[in-house]
């Protein structure tokens, strides 16, 4: 088919239809856009408008499909697909590459000037015209408007734009090639670039360039178009690879066919969001690494010595070699001191003693020390000799109450209803009474409660008390003994002697040191009264005799008592218990009475007490004189063997003999003494001696010493009544009291040294 002549190619550019046409690189010319072409001349003999920038060598032609084709509307690329939607197309080689002239447009008189906008009915016309073609100016008009469109929604556009990377290879070309115009032909196996001022197709990146217009008559530049002649906003189009859908495809093949396979491959966008992995993965390294820092910290510390053996870890150095042995069993009882110890000779323990007893700070010395189990007297001096022993009075007072009233026996207070409302209360001679709550208690452990008495007397009067009166009529006589100082009681170790009080008269239940009061039985009355809401206290007391018992309370048995009165050293209780052996043996409870007991009762079962002078019950008095031969012996009684022998109601001729049973008991005097020994102070551990043995010689008796105490400063007594156990495991008893002794620390001191002598010895 022959060339369209050139009016018609004339008309058709009047109406905005560009013509386009190719010129083949070899001199072979490619077919139009319009029609069929053979050659680089048009039938009828007029030539073809040359390029200007015609350069058959340039590197960067498009390629030739060798053999052009036109493309009916439905092959052009549509104006609706996005610029971003698309991957830029491959580049074809320079071997197969043809340039697409553009040719120049005559302007007619009266026709549109550049610069100037199309009637919508000439585009009209143009777009119905028999090519079927539609104007390009139309398709640019469409991208400005869509362009516009995204550019009026909130925020920027949204467009993709290319990384740097791939806007230098776009530029590329045109840097190496600045006459170049831009290609406007189909470009094979890859469709129809599309037109400046255009949407571009799917597959294409586009980004807006703003193309000045130029003055009329004057040639378009390279860089401008159709659409820039027309002063818009037009869409450069990128290439979008090999990825361009098949809507981009053209008669050449896909865009990875041979044709496109020497375009160099473009890089993908890096995702935004790229940078948070790494960000994730820098935060778990510094994780890991701490950790690891942390277990090799403490790794290290466990492979310390002094923690692994601390620990007890496998790796200690002082970790066993083998399992730990079986746990010996304990017996939960305490075991005697053994019988069969190596027993000391009087010479050997005459030759320990020797020296110790020289100490002048010992004033004048008496004591002896015997052998409980043979009844063997080892050391004596002036034994016989009846002198001043302060508290270690309370052995004699100790062993008339076991003898007499018995271990078990206990001290009973009661409260009489003598008249509705009116109670009186009984007193029985305990002094122990506590004054604390349940759960808690005193310094006489087991005491009765005084809670417990009023609970009982509410239970039994329904809580309508109106006055609390107390008998006291079981003691008579004086309340402090013979040979007591005026400021002894009251005192912080002394009270009032009256057969009723709480904590022994202390003002602090708990504090052994604590102020005692001047009127102990009156005292109690009024806390009991507080028990009561509106009851009063009678001061004159009450006579419980005729009256209805109405509750009772009972103290701790009589061992019990002995056990703290020793410990304690606690004159006022070893005066309420002498004055009950006083009462047991009808004489008057009172101290006279109470101490003429105790010798009746320490005679009747054996002991000699010949030359004893008592006024008191716990020592206090300086006109009581014992001689340390007795005490001793009463020691030896209590720490004796139960196989001594000896017949009922026979005087035993010495210590050993001390097992006898008591008369109408039948318990041995051994048996019945025994709770001495356990109140008996240790040295260094409990009651008056946990003070004491702490350094030098006699830090060697800390333990192993058991003694009563005995202190009268005004006269120099310092005595100490008990036994010691020989590290062969022999028990002796002793008692050793100095007179005139003028410190008493020193005194107590040498006694101290004396006794811890004994332990060491061995003394064969």
């Amino acid at each position: 088919m022959m060339s369209a002549p050139f009016e018609e190619r004339t008309a058709r550019a009047r109406s905005g239809d560009l013509v386009e046409g190719y010129v083949a690189q070899g001199g072979t010319g490619g077919e139009g856009t319009d029609g069929e072409g053979t050659g680089g001349e048009h039938a009828g003999g007029e030539p073809a408008w040359p390029s200007a920038d015609a350069d058959a060598g340039a590197p960067d032609r498009a390629p030739a499909d060798g053999a052009g084709t036109s493309q009916s509307p439905s092959e052009q690329p549509s104006s609706e697909q996005s610029p971003s939607d698309g991957q830029p197309a491959q580049q074809p080689s320079s071997e197969q590459t043809t340039r697409p002239t553009r040719l120049p447009q005559p302007q007619a008189s009266g026709e549109s000037q550049p610069g100037q906008r199309q009637n919508p009915a000439e585009r009209t016309s143009a777009a119905s015209a028999p090519h079927g073609r539609t104007d390009r100016f139309q398709q640019g008009q469409a991208g400005r408007q869509s362009y516009e469109a995204q550019a009026s929604r909130p925020g920027p556009p949204q467009q993709h734009q290319p990384r740097p990377q791939q806007q230098q290879q776009q530029q590329q070309p045109q840097q190496q090639q600045p006459q170049r115009r831009p290609q406007t032909g189909p470009q094979p196996g890859a469709g129809v670039q599309p037109r400046p001022g255009s949407v571009p197709p799917a597959g294409m990146q586009a980004r807006p360039v703003r193309i000045e217009p130029q003055a009329a008559g004057s040639d378009a530049s390279p860089e401008s178009d159709d659409a820039g002649e027309s002063g818009e906003t037009a869409y450069l189009a990128a290439p979008a690879g090999a990825a361009a859908p098949e809507a981009a495809q053209g008669p050449g093949g896909p865009p990875d066919g041979p044709g496109n396979s020497d375009a160099p491959p473009q890089p993908e966008p890096e995702p935004e969001g790229e940078a948070k992995p790494r960000r994730g993965r820098t935060k778990a390294l510094l994780l890991g690494a701490t950790a690891l820092v942390l277990v090799v910290a403490v790794g290290i510390v466990l492979a310390l010595p002094a923690v692994s053996n601390r620990l007890g870890l496998p790796w200690a150095p002082n970790a066993p070699l083998t399992d730990p042995p079986q746990p010996i069993a304990v017996a939960s009882h305490l075991q005697g001191v053994g019988e069969h110890g190596q027993a000391p000779t009087a010479a050997g323990v005459q030759q320990a003693l020797s020296g110790p007893a020289r100490d002048g700070a010992l004033g004048t010395l008496s004591g002896m020390v015997v052998d409980p189990l043979s009844g063997e007297t080892l050391w004596s001096q002036s034994a016989d000799r009846p002198v001043a022993p302060a508290s270690a009075t309370k052995i004699l007072t100790a062993a008339a109450a076991l003898l007499e009233l018995g271990p078990d026996a206990r001290l009973t207070t009661k409260a009489v209803e003598v008249a509705p409302g009116q109670v009186v209360v009984e007193a029985g001679g305990d002094v122990t009474l506590s004054s604390l709550p349940e759960g808690e208690e005193s310094l006489y452990r087991g005491a009765a409660r005084l809670d417990d008495l009023a609970a009982k007397i509410d239970k039994a009067t329904g809580g309508e008390v109106s006055s609390i009166a107390v008998d006291n009529s079981l003691f008579t006589g004086d309340k402090t003994g013979k040979g007591w100082a005026g400021e002894d009681a009251p005192s912080t170790y002394a009270a009032p002697v009256e057969p009723v009080m709480l904590d022994g008269g202390r003002s602090d239940p708990l504090d052994d040191g604590s102020k005692r009061t001047g009127t102990p039985s009156a005292d109690f009355a009024k806390r009991l009264a507080a028990k009561f809401p509106g009851a009063s206290v009678d001061a004159q007391g009450g006579d419980a005799s005729g009256g209805r018992v109405i509750a009772e309370v009972e103290s701790a048995p009589v061992e019990r008592l002995v056990e703290q009165m020793l410990e304690l050293s606690d004159n006022t209780l070893a005066e309420a218990i002498q004055h009950q052996v006083a009462i047991s043996t009808g004489n008057e409870a009172t101290f006279p009475g109470g101490a003429k007991a105790t010798l009746e009762v320490l005679s009747r079962h054996g002991f000699d007490v010949e030359g004893v002078t008592l006024n008191d019950g716990s020592g206090l008095s300086v006109d009581n004189r014992i001689p340390a031969q007795l005490l001793t012996e009463i020691i030896a009684v209590a720490a004796g063997s139960d196989d001594a022998g000896g017949s009922p109601g026979e005087q035993p001729s010495s210590p050993a003999e001390s097992s006898e049973p008591d008369a109408g008991s039948g318990a041995s005097r051994t048996e019945t003494l025994r709770p001495i020994l356990s109140g008996l102070p240790v040295a260094g551990g409990t009651g008056t001696l946990s003070a004491r043995y702490d350094d030098g010689v006699p830090a060697q008796g800390r333990g192993w010493v058991r003694a009563k105490t005995g202190t009268i400063p005004s006269i120099g007594t310092n005595a100490l009544t008990g036994y010691v156990v020989t590290v062969e495991g022999r028990v002796l008893a002793f008692s050793l009291i100095t007179s005139g002794a003028r410190n008493t620390d020193a005194a107590r001191e040498a006694l101290d040294t004396m006794t811890a002598t004994l332990r060491e010895c061995g003394c064969r």
